[in-house]
């Protein structure tokens, strides 16, 4: 398998993840949760809600917000938690622009200007993070995902609220923050 399942890009689109949207992805990643267009008070850490808050203050054209560039200033409470990922032409995948600092001290690399199949990680959750990027270009929407960390990092789990970037209603990047926390809900 080297194309994440279409039923569970499908299923994170709407929401609804279950065992049966990828058995080995969500064995491997503990059963994970999505949220689609999750609200700003539903979202249990700072940066993920500053982020939020930041992405719907842009103006919008079906669903994708209509910049690519951030404003740092705006989120400064967030920037180590801040991944830009940009999809490339013609769906040939998508490639960090930008890897918060935070994130990276948290996982033991940087994925800056590298493909996130890339990513050095296990086959399933390398899936999981495609389908989830794909589930956001496709269908214009903001996802909100909760997984549990692979073994070999050391953390509880990831927070990651994935937010659409653009050009009219082409998704061009999505602006992505992901909080690493600890297996008693700290954030690190």
């Amino acid at each position: 398998m080297t194309q994440p399942p279409e039923r569970l890009i499908q299923d994170l689109a709407r929401g609804r993840l279950t065992r049966e949207s990828a058995p080995e992805i969500w064995d491997a990643l503990h059963g994970p949760s999505a949220t689609v267009f999750p609200d700003t008070a539903d979202l249990p850490y700072r940066p993920l809600a500053v982020v939020h808050e930041y992405w719907k203050d842009m103006t919008r054209i079906d669903g994708v917000a209509q910049q690519l560039r951030i404003e740092p200033e705006r989120i400064a409470g967030a920037l180590g938690y801040v991944m830009l990922v940009d999809a490339l032409e013609g769906g040939e995948g998508f490639r960090y622009a930008l890897y918060g600092s935070r994130i990276a001290g948290v996982a033991g690399f940087d994925m800056t200007g590298r493909l996130v199949t890339e990513v050095p990680t296990t086959l399933p959750t390398r899936l999981f993070f495609v389908a989830c990027y794909i589930a956001v270009q496709r269908h214009h929407a903001p996802i909100y995902t909760v997984h549990q960390a692979p073994d070999d990092i050391m953390i509880g789990s990831w927070h990651r609220l994935m937010l659409p970037l653009g050009q009219g209603a082409e998704v061009r990047r999505l602006l992505v923050c992901n909080v690493p926390v600890d297996p008693h809900g700290r954030p690190k």
